[in-house]
This record gives C-alpha cells, structure tokens and sequence, in this order.
C-alpha cells in the first residue's frame, strides 16, 4: 500500500523534512497572522483562503520531493544539492498553486455574484476539484523529477494515473481524514486554553504554531504520499515497456 510506505519515509525523513518545509511554513503562518489582523477586507479573504502558504509552497514542495528522490536512489542527502534541484521547476509549481486559489474560490466569488446559489457553486467546486485532484495528482513529482513541459507533464499524469484514480480517491480520504482529526484535536486543546492564555496568545499560536508549523508538516506527508504513488506507477510502467 502507497500510504504504508509513505508513512514510513516519512519517519525516517522527519527531521531533514522540518528543515525543507518549516522555514516556509512558519513565513506563510505569519504573514496569515498579520492579514487576519488587519481591518482590510481583501487581505482577510487572501488570508481565508490561505493564498500565502500556497504562493510560498513551491519553496517546500520542490525540495522535498527531490530530497525523496535522493533518498530513495541511496544518494547522499545534501540540503545544497536538494534546494537546487528542487527549486528550479518553481515557476511551474507556482502556477499549480495559482490553479489550487482559482478553484477554491469559485465558491466564493459565485456566492458573491450569486448569493441564492452558493450550494451549486459548493458542488460545483467539489466536481471540479476531485477531476482534476485524481487526474492530475501526480503533477508535482513530475514537474520536479522529470525534465518535462507543463503540458506534457499533465499528460504524463493524467496516463500514469489511469486505472489508479480509485484507489488515489480513497487512500487521499484516508490520509485526510487523519489529518483532520489531529488538527481537529489540537484547535479544541487551544480552544481549551483561551481562558488561560488570552485570546491573543491563542491566535498567536494558531497561526505560527498550527498554521505554520503543524499544518505544512501534515501537508508534507499529502506530498511524500504523492510521490510515492509516482514513483509507484512511473516503475510500474517502465516493467511494462
């Protein structure tokens, strides 16, 4: 099972991970807290929909799934050598965030303009976004590992997820689910604590602490077991050729 082995690497790989991906997340976490603050209405939206964590990603995302690869071929990790080679396709994974922001706020711009039909805007995204999630999931390490175009790349994907997008569906819900629960559990233990530390400390720690800390890190482990379905499907088609 793809999420077995992604759990597992992602034991092994902890600590050089929090090194790729937390100086980002904790820059996304801040900047979130200091939109939340702010009386501006659109720096609010910007911040509702987390458009900084998912602008600042490629600076994570790349890394980290070059420094996969590298632990996977039993190459030796070098932060230098994976922040080179996890950079340089930045430009593209930005615009696949760029597409992540633009579906997300279907719902909320069609609400907007149409406020009786914020329902069907609601399903309407869900569609969208489980088409294009199963599809083209494996996006990323294409971009990053493989010296393809945009265009080529989602081909690329959209072959190697072929026959797969079922079990993708239900492993994702699987692993999202566990990722809700913890950062459920730990909104109601701060939730708990408001009265003890203020509801300052407490916004404090949500943005820097659960947004820029604990969320990117679960998000990470979306992003190894994204890698591995990849890697999965690219060897098993190689045995096929």
């Amino acid at each position: 099972m793809v999420l077995t082995r992604a759990l597992e690497a992602y034991g092994k790989f902890l600590k050089p991970m929090a090194i790729i991906v937390l100086p980002a997340g904790i820059l996304a976490g801040l900047i979130l807290l200091a939109f939340s603050n702010s009386r501006n209405e659109i720096l609010q939206i910007i911040a509702a929909f987390n458009v900084p964590g998912w602008i600042i990603s490629p600076l994570w995302v790349g890394p980290l799934i070059y420094g996969l690869s590298l632990y996977d071929a039993s190459q030796e990790f070098d932060y230098k050598k994976t922040a080179g080679g996890g950079l340089k396709p930045w430009w593209k994974l930005m615009l696949c965030a760029l597409a992540v922001i633009g579906i997300k706020s279907i719902t909320a711009v069609g609400g907007h303009i149409f406020p009786q039909a914020g329902p069907l805007f609601l399903v309407l995204t869900g569609v969208i976004a489980l088409i294009l999630f199963t599809r083209y999931i494996l996006i990323l390490p294409l971009l990053v590992l493989e010296e393809r175009s945009l265009r080529e790349s989602l081909g690329r994907s959209g072959l190697l997820s072929e026959g797969k997008r079922l079990n993708i569906l239900f492993e994702f819900i699987a692993l999202w689910i566990l990722l809700y629960v913890v950062v459920f559990i730990l909104q109601i233990i701060l939730g708990q604590l408001v009265n003890f530390i203020g509801g300052m400390t407490a916004m404090y720690i949500f943005f820097v602490v659960i947004t820029g800390v604990i969320q990117p890190m679960l998000m990470a482990l979306i992003v190894t077991w994204i890698y591995y379905f990849y890697l999965e499907q690219d060897q098993a088609m190689g045995m096929e050729s």
